[in-house]
């Protein structure tokens, strides 16, 4: 079954195949409980293989030593053990596997820190964080976020379509220039790597701020009830306080603040309740990182209380995209190292043709290869003038 699964289900990823590995990740995993022994070994064996695999990248940093980590039948394999373990956390056959699972991902998720490659940090931050909240062990995620939300391209990003439309007029540009470039909204729950035309564009950088914002929020959330919080949440907020501080775009500095100010208002109740407690430290040792001796008078945190509401934005983004969804959009905007010499032989076969396509028209074919390739060859004179000052 897990042959199966690794071979035809979770080899691929796109929003049409979705639910189909998500329903095959929760069969496997009630299976799994029938025989813990048995689901113990496989487990094991599977993480190990990764781990090898891992290794092997981390030495050579090799194009085909990178290839078998990063695709979709290893990241499915991740989310199908992070289930598994999730949804048995406290039993003693699994919770052995939590340690060199966390390790794994954790060395996956840092593997290539390119921005082009944060579609996999997320999703396996994702795991991490969905582990962390059921097992009550703690797993070091936030520092992989916060550095991706202070990549180059999210702080130095356009402020937005007006400072756009003003270098456009400066260049000599209108708003017919403007409309050549269309670049799709991303989907990340099957994105493991974008494009150089997405790394520049305005849905990248919103992508990415939001992506890191709710992981961080999930983060915080699990953490939300442990009498540790205001200690172990200090990194992160400091560092979510000097991003505020030194981005460029005042819609995502808002965010970050209205996260810290949330944070800040859990962690001062977490205090709070805390110098109500009879006992030092010692008598806390009983306790796990997440379960907390505090007694909360309301049913959610304040942390919690927001992260319900991130979810379901989430959710309601999710449907809204599924809803629009066309045989062109179903394949994200995205590639491998394996396309990168097709792509060369497209562009060379679109030097002969004229330029005058737009996104969408009927010159791209089933597959929408011919629109990204439009779109690449169409740059405007604000990247150029980028490209020279880098």
């Amino acid at each position: 079954m897990i042959k199966s699964y690794r071979l035809e289900i979770g080899n691929r990823c796109n929003p049409r195949s979705l639910q189909r590995i998500a329903f095959a990740v929760n069969c496997i995993s009630e299976l799994s409980g029938v025989d813990l022994s048995k689901t113990y070994t496989i487990a094991f064996v599977s993480i190990r293989d990764i781990a090898i695999a891992l290794r092997v990248a981390l030495l050579s940093k090799g194009k085909e030593e990178l290839g078998k980590v990063y695709n979709w039948e290893v990241i499915n394999l991740i989310r199908l053990w992070g289930k598994v373990l999730s949804a048995y956390p406290k039993e003693s056959g699994l919770r052995p596997l939590i340690y060199p699972y966390a390790q794994v991902t954790s060395g996956l998720m840092r593997l290539v820190p390119s921005p082009r490659n944060y579609g996999l940090r997320f999703h396996c931050a994702r795991y991490l964080i969905d582990l962390m909240g059921s097992s009550g062990v703690y797993i070091p995620v936030a520092s992989a976020l916060l550095e991706a939300l202070n990549c180059r391209e999210v702080l130095k990003g356009k402020g937005g379509a007006a400072e756009n439309a003003r270098k456009q007029k400066k260049n000599g540009r209108g708003e017919k220039g403007n409309e050549k470039r269309i670049v799709k909204p991303l989907d990340w729950r099957c994105i493991l790597r974008v494009s150089d035309n997405s790394l520049k564009s305005k849905h990248f950088r919103e992508g990415v701020v939001n992506q890191c914002l709710l992981l961080l929020t999930k983060f915080l959330s699990t953490l939300s009830r442990s009498v540790a919080l205001p200690e172990v949440a200090y990194p992160t907020l400091a560092g979510l306080r000097r991003f505020g501080k030194t981005v460029s775009t005042p819609a995502y500095s808002k965010q970050a603040r209205q996260l810290v100010r949330i944070a800040e208002e859990n962690c001062q109740l977490v205090l709070s309740l805390r110098a109500r407690l009879d006992f030092g430290a010692k008598g806390v040792a009983d306790y796990s990182c997440i379960e907390s001796p505090l007694k909360f008078t309301k049913d959610k945190t304040p942390l919690e209380e927001f992260c319900e509401k991130l979810v379901q934005q989430e959710i309601e983004e999710a449907k809204a995209f599924d809803s629009g969804l066309t045989e062109v959009d179903e394949l994200p905007e995205q590639e491998s190292d394996s396309d990168v010499e097709e792509e060369d032989k497209k562009m060379e076969a679109a030097a002969d043709r004229p330029l005058l396509l737009k996104a969408g028209s009927s010159g791209a074919d089933e597959n929408g290869d011919e629109e990204d390739v439009v779109e690449d060859l169409e740059i405007s004179d604000e990247e150029i003038d980028e490209d020279e000052s880098d």
